[in-house]
């Protein structure tokens, strides 16, 4: 990773430009006053003073008022635990102005869309765990590859399926199969008409009536990425649950 990469992570991360290239700055030389760090982050010396009162603010640098003013830097490990704590409160606080709001709504629209569109690996990750801790009884997943099934995915099923939900994988790789073996999460080999499919990156039953269809980005369109199609508590859901279940079943209970 270059410096550049970390000015960037850093600036995704809440801290203004100055801030970040002065902490950088900072790690490199330990401690110094403004003069050094200015030369270091190439930042002007003007713009050092008002980025470190951010950074201390934040707790992320240590002043000594000496004439002038000394500053040091915290450890690698010690930046990126408060600035993980920060972030950790800020999404703590986000989730719950959205579910204060979700609970707000009064007299919603009955006719909502039954069928939801994903896009992303990160994001159907995501839907995808979220739905595997909705359930209550029953989890059917049909991975594709061993893309489709990063550790946190893997993890989540096996959780559940410890805390007593049937948890089933599907998948023709016996690498995949091979991660749940000393689990309580059961496998099986897919049906040679699924086997054949191409586009589809991952399937996830839920219960009786959830249900995530995930499909592969096509090399043909420029920055397409996977695709997930989900529905949870709908008609749609219910019997496509119903229909893959039947599928399912019958291919278990084959000699």
């Amino acid at each position: 990773m270059t410096d550049d990469d970390a000015l960037a992570a850093l600036e995704r991360l809440g801290l203004a430009t100055n801030e970040a290239k002065v902490l950088l700055g900072l790690q490199s030389i330990g401690t110094g006053p403004a003069r050094r760090i200015a030369e270091a982050a190439d930042v002007p010396r003007s713009q050092v003073y008002p980025a470190a009162d951010g950074l201390q603010s934040r707790g992320l640098l240590h002043v000594q008022h000496t004439n002038p003013k000394e500053y040091q830097a915290l450890s690698p490990d010690e930046t990126v635990g408060v600035l993980r704590s920060r972030l950790e409160r800020d999404l703590e606080a986000a989730r719950e102005g959205l579910q204060r709001r979700e609970r707000d709504q009064t007299g919603a629209d009955e006719t909502a869309e039954e069928i939801w569109v994903v896009r992303g690996r990160e994001s159907v990750d995501a839907r995808v765990i979220e739905l595997i801790r909705n359930a209550d009884r029953r989890l059917v997943a049909g991975i594709a590859e061993a893309e489709f099934l990063p550790d946190a995915v893997a993890d989540a099923l096996v959780d559940r399926a410890g805390e007593g939900v049937e948890v089933l994988v599907i998948a023709e790789d016996p690498a995949i199969r091979e991660r749940f073996a000393d689990t309580p999460v059961a496998t099986l080999d897919p049906p040679e008409e699924v086997t054949d499919d191409e586009n589809t990156s991952r399937m996830l039953l839920v219960d009786d009536d959830g249900m995530l269809h995930g499909v592969r980005g096509s090399d043909d369109l420029p920055n397409a990425e996977e695709t997930a199609f989900w529905s949870q508590g709908s008609g749609f859901a219910e019997l496509i649950v119903s229909l893959v279940e039947s599928s399912v079943s019958g291919e278990e209970g084959t000699p």
